[in-house]
């Protein structure tokens, strides 16, 4: 959410770091795609910026951004390379939970997250939900001052490479399959009787998003009783990890929006045109349709915040929770108009692979949108929020 396609912007301080980077998953992300294989360099280069702990607050070792300004990152990072930018969203949505809803057990994992730039993977899925978040068949076993775990994730993200997981789970044997808790599950130097194993049971060949690393995976695990979060999954859901993963998600569909359409207008400007010419109405409409997502999302991000104790079920929040969902589904379906609003505007050159305004990378990774939490799931969502409200005004 850079305000770009625009140039000249002013560098804002928390987004230097964030720019510096870019360069760095620009400059891999042909390759991350091409192979379809995960980014460790630019990874490294979030590390060397410590830009995933850029969330943590000054408290806890971290940068004490808000949600709105990591967005803003989001944005940056995904006009780059949009498989990193993707892996930099959920890893937040994760830290998000643990500031948020995490006791002194969590924050003394954030601290080390924080010193050691560790990033944080998701495992809410489930094989055999049919990509229903809200349910678990796998359950959380006792075992001393331990617990064990094992998950049959359908599809974890970046879950090989990262440093920990946060997992979903009954919160007990007995336990209904909607009662369910978040577990921490430290992957590197772990303390003592602590483990977790990570078998990938399907892999990952996409059309998009290729650099995302997200396998269908079995995650075997022994962690410390504290790394189980006290707030149930549901609240943790609605309160934090819901809002947030549509703000970020949509800041990264953004960025690839905002690439292809300053992809278009580079193109435009010196075929001929001038750096003062107008540009075609058809691509001056996509640049409009940019602006409205982005001062959408924008909203959206400055309402979110990761404080713990708001009150659930309220109309305030279920209006919010309408406009989230509105928000995801209207950029996931804009950011594809968008990028193929730039490729008719560029022509054959855009379509093409070999040319320095090619923009099928960008195309493929904006189709993803759509699929993640599925748009038709999502209004239905929005159709019950609707039938509980008294009144829309």
């Amino acid at each position: 959410m850079t305000g770009e396609p625009a140039a000249g912007e002013p560098a804002r301080q928390a987004l230097l770091p964030a720019r510096r980077a870019a360069e760095v998953l620009r400059h891999h992300a042909d390759d991350v795609d091409r192979r379809g294989r995960f980014p460790h360099e630019s990874v490294t280069a979030l590390r060397d910026e410590r830009l995933l702990a850029a969330l943590i607050p000054h408290e806890l070792g971290g940068g004490g951004l808000t949600v709105a300004e990591i967005a803003d990152v989001c944005t940056v990072l995904g006009r780059a390379c949009a498989s990193t930018a993707m892996i930099y969203a959920m890893h937040q949505i994760q830290v998000a939970c643990l500031v948020a809803h995490g006791e002194e057990p969590a924050h003394r994992f954030l601290r080390r997250a924080a010193d050691g730039q560790l990033l944080v993977a998701s495992g809410t899925s489930e094989h055999g939900h049919g990509g229903d978040i809200r349910s678990s068949t796998a359950a959380v076993e006792p075992d001393g001052d331990f617990v064990r775990l094992r998950k049959d994730v359908g599809t974890m993200s970046y879950g090989e490479q990262a440093d920990a997981l946060l997992v979903t789970a009954r919160r007990a044997p007995d336990a209904a399959a909607t009662d369910q808790v978040l577990v921490l599950l430290p992957r590197r130097e772990p303390a003592a009787g602590e483990w977790t194993q990570v078998e990938v049971t399907r892999p990952w060949n996409a059309l998009g998003l290729r650099g995302t690393a997200s396998v269908g995976a079995t995650v075997d695990a022994r962690a410390a009783a504290g790394g189980v979060l006290r707030t149930g999954f549901a609240e943790i859901l609605a309160q934090t990890m819901f809002p947030v993963s549509h703000v970020l998600w949509s800041a990264v569909w953004l960025g690839i929006a905002a690439d292809a359409l300053e992809t278009a207008g580079r193109h435009l400007r010196r075929a001929g045109r001038g750096p003062r010419a107008a540009l075609p109405r058809g691509y001056a409409e996509q640049v409009a349709a940019f602006y409205e997502l982005d001062g959408f999302c924008r909203r959206q991000a400055a309402a979110v915040s990761i404080r713990p104790g708001t009150a659930a079920g309220s109309a305030a929040e279920l209006r919010g929770a309408v406009e989230l969902n509105s928000l995801k589904v209207r950029v996931s379906r804009g950011v594809v108009d968008i990028v193929v609003g730039a490729m008719s505007a560029v022509g054959l050159d855009a379509y093409l692979l070999d040319t320095d305004v090619a923009l099928g990378r960008q195309l493929r990774d904006a189709l993803s949108a759509p699929l993640m939490i599925r748009n038709d799931r999502l209004m239905d969502n929005v159709g019950s929020s609707l039938a509980v409200l008294k009144t829309l005004f």
